[in-house]
């Protein structure tokens, strides 16, 4: 493995978690990842367990969005750790959107319903959302990524840990 390539981390986080609104283990992950400073940046991937039968993506569930949008209140330098290369900041940014998603077509099955009809759900093409920054959000995790970078040293890692954001500069 290429030495500038950090570990990746694959975080699944289940369904009760998410119902119960609880952060133990994840942010257990976090505090050991923050000790490793430069080296973890960029390098974990959240994935929700139990959602695979569900028609929605992860940023149209409900109980997701609230989960995240608490986790991230709490922890919002966690978009410094988040893999940009799995779209792992990307995933967990939607969820803390308002969105309008667009989709022609018919309608959307669960995973396992694509699987059984022997089609692979990640070729499909995708929907089109328009996405809609919460007032401050962007503020909040901005300022703490940088609070995070400056204390580890790594003012441009954490820039770059920011790039997300630029798709709403368009």
């Amino acid at each position: 493995m290429d030495s500038n390539q950090p570990q990746l981390a694959m975080f699944e986080i289940s369904k009760e978690e998410v119902k119960l609104l609880q952060f133990k283990r994840i942010e257990k992950l976090l505090t050991q990842l923050k000790k490793l400073g430069k080296e973890a940046r960029s390098s974990l991937f959240i994935m929700f367990g139990g959602y695979d039968s569900v028609p929605e993506e992860v940023h149209e569930i409900p109980e997701i969005r609230r989960w995240a949008a608490k986790f991230v209140k709490r922890n919002p330098e966690v978009f410094y750790f988040l893999s940009r290369e799995m779209q792992g900041d990307q995933i967990l940014l939607t969820t803390l959107c308002d969105f309008t998603s667009v989709h022609v077509g018919e309608a959307t099955k669960s995973p396992e319903e694509y699987y059984k009809d022997g089609v692979d759900p990640m070729k499909l093409p995708k929907k089109r959302i328009e996405l809609e920054l919460p007032e401050g959000l962007r503020e909040m995790i901005t300022i703490a990524v940088m609070d995070h970078g400056k204390n580890i040293d790594d003012i441009e890692g954490a820039r770059s840990s920011l790039a997300i954001f630029q798709i709403f500069d368009r």
